[in-house]
């Protein structure tokens, strides 16, 4: 989404001018996988093991895609933890709230430049 707004030139224009930009792409590509992949293991390992616990046949019946998976699914799972699960929950919210905050900051820079 941020794409459209002008982000990627307000970021890049803080670059020096022999910027090694091949290098960049490639890291930056190659975390973007391996977060995405491990993002990818840890939802699918949440929601499998809240398709045992509840002893859902289907998964459709556990999962809420979207804004939902987020807000209703993690916290029910954080709920199950036996270790702490309100200081996990707090955690996981402070860590949507700073992403927001972070996005934000990032969309008003490039208003701001």
């Amino acid at each position: 989404l941020t794409v459209c707004f002008g982000n990627v030139m307000m970021y890049s224009s803080y670059n020096r001018f022999t910027n090694n930009v091949n290098r960049d792409v490639t890291v930056v590509t190659i975390m973007d996988t391996l977060t995405s992949m491990l993002a990818g293991l840890i939802v699918f390992g949440v929601i499998g093991h809240l398709a045992h616990v509840t002893n859902a046949p289907d998964l459709s019946k556990v999962v809420r895609g979207g804004g939902g998976l987020a807000f209703i699914t993690y916290p029910d799972a954080i709920a199950k933890f036996t270790f702490w699960p309100q200081f996990f929950a707090v955690a996981f919210f402070l860590m949507l709230f700073v992403l927001g905050i972070g996005s934000i900051v990032g969309m008003a820079t490039t208003i701001m430049t």
